[in-house]
């Protein structure tokens, strides 16, 4: 059934570009067109956040989601019965599946992860920072 895990897969895919409109727009952007705190964000990560949500942990949820999959069809028999309907029905049931796989458990895990992955991943900056993490300037 690989077209049904495929469709998971895209669904929670496209789900990710819905729900990321704000971030994905601040990337388009030239540096001219951003503001100061799209720039800072830019700064901080944004696009490895991006590409981090996108390639490593959109799938990783969906095919969580995949694996317990027969679990869910037990649990819920309308999920079941799309599956084993016409073409439309199970891919309804496995665009179901890949949102659902965006919203958990991806979703509830993203913020934690991303901010770790960016703490990891910064680069510090040659501007010295005070206790607040604002940058304290020479004004000499």
């Amino acid at each position: 059934m690989g077209i049904d895990n495929a469709v998971t897969l895209i669904s929670a895919w496209l789900l990710f570009l819905v729900m990321n409109t704000r971030k994905l727009t601040t990337l388009i952007k030239s540096k001219v067109q951003r503001t100061p705190e799209e720039a800072a964000e830019i700064a901080h990560g944004l696009y490895r956040e991006v590409c981090l949500e996108f390639f490593v942990l959109v799938p990783a949820s969906a095919a969580l989601l995949i694996f317990l999959k027969p679990l869910f069809w037990l649990t819920i028999p309308t999920l079941k019965t799309l599956d084993s309907g016409a073409p439309g029905e199970r891919i309804a049931a496995h665009a179901l599946l890949g949102m659902t796989s965006y919203g958990f458990p991806f979703g509830s895990l993203r913020t934690r992860i991303s901010s770790a992955f960016q703490a990891a991943t910064s680069v510090p900056s040659s501007d010295s920072h005070d206790q607040k993490g604002t940058i304290a300037r020479d004004d000499r």
